[in-house]
């Protein structure tokens, strides 16, 4: 039986996420989830819901790191907090599988770095999700909102991460693109060039610029950006994918409202699961602020299938080869 540490506090609705680790004790079968926070209080939650006691275990932590928090200082200071504790197991206990958080993106970057560890090479974890796409395959978009001002060469490692996650997933050569303005070479701002220029020379299938009117056209596997504009597409993505629903669902058609049903399902992040942080050695997954019950089960799903990928090796073997060419 796997163990997955859940870290409820510092979302918008941390008694729905509690409601969420109930439903998943009955839901998916073989894991234990590992709740932090003090033991009275997350008992006194759950007892409100249908519940499977034996697979629950209580992990002391008094202190929770809020969004109001400065992120570097909140890790460093809140030693006992529910983010940090669970951090601290995740590196230390072989039995955890995994961890999610649907608290502060800059907290649980940070708190990756100084507590969890990172895989050897890595410089900066990436926030990474998964997208749909009108073939109905699945594609990455990294970063998506955890590192909003970066460097050129964070942006190579995205490629690199997001590409060996593909790769774990079956998608041997996964065709990358580099979010810009336009398709041509000379688009884009001086940064994104230079971006354009490192990622020429990686040993992946770079096929250059692409507009973000295309992110789901199913003519990539990576879409590789910046942690603002990648969160702006994300957001964009979701929000017009929303939209379009509400237009379908107001039809008179019950044909053309089912389409709308499942069109906002599709594009439904908070219920879906969590983007994952790249470049740890287990798997991490931040869930939306406004992530409800439905998240958890869905979210324990996606860390058990991430725990069973080779994404370590495979991303080991891509900075390998990346630093043979650059020594070449």
């Amino acid at each position: 039986m796997k163990k997955i540490l859940i870290d409820v506090f510092g979302s918008d609705h941390p008694e729905q996420l509690l409601e969420g680790c109930a439903r998943c004790t009955l839901e998916v079968p073989d894991v234990m989830l590992v709740l932090p926070d003090e033991e009275a209080m997350l008992r006194a939650e759950l007892e409100k819901y249908p519940c499977n006691w034996d697979a629950l275990e209580f992990m002391p932590a008094s202190e929770i790191i809020t969004n109001h928090d400065d992120p570097i200082d909140a890790v460093m200071h809140k030693r006992d907090s529910t983010l940090v504790k669970g951090m601290q197991r995740l590196k230390r206990d072989p039995e955890l599988a995994g961890m999610l958080t649907a608290g502060s993106t800059g907290a649980a970057l940070a708190g990756g770095v100084a507590y969890a560890g990172r895989i050897r090479g890595v410089r900066t974890p990436a926030l990474a999700t998964f997208l749909p796409s009108v073939p109905g395959r699945r594609l990455c978009l990294a970063d998506c909102g955890a590192n909003v001002d970066c460097k050129p060469e964070r942006m190579e490692q995205f490629a690199l991460m997001a590409t060996a996650l593909m790769q774990s997933c079956g998608v041997e050569e996964p065709r990358v693109g580099l979010l810009s303005v336009g398709v041509e070479e000379s688009k884009g701002s001086h940064f994104i060039r230079e971006v354009y220029d490192l990622l020429e020379r990686l040993p992946i299938r770079f096929t250059g610029m692409m507009e973000a009117r295309d992110a789901l056209s199913g003519e990539y596997d990576v879409i590789v950006a910046e942690g603002f504009s990648g969160n702006v597409l994300l957001k964009t993505v979701e929000g017009t994918g929303l939209f379009t629903a509400a237009r379908l669902r107001a039809s008179t058609d019950p044909a053309v409202r089912a389409a709308g049903d499942t069109i906002a399902a599709e594009l439904d992040f908070a219920s879906n699961g969590a983007s994952m942080l790249l470049g740890l050695p287990k798997p991490f997954l931040k869930a939306h602020g406004s992530a409800n019950a439905a998240t958890i089960p869905n979210a324990v799903r996606q860390l058990l299938q991430l725990s069973e990928l080779d994404f370590p090796e495979r991303l080991q073997a891509l900075l390998a080869r990346t630093a043979e060419l650059q020594k070449a």
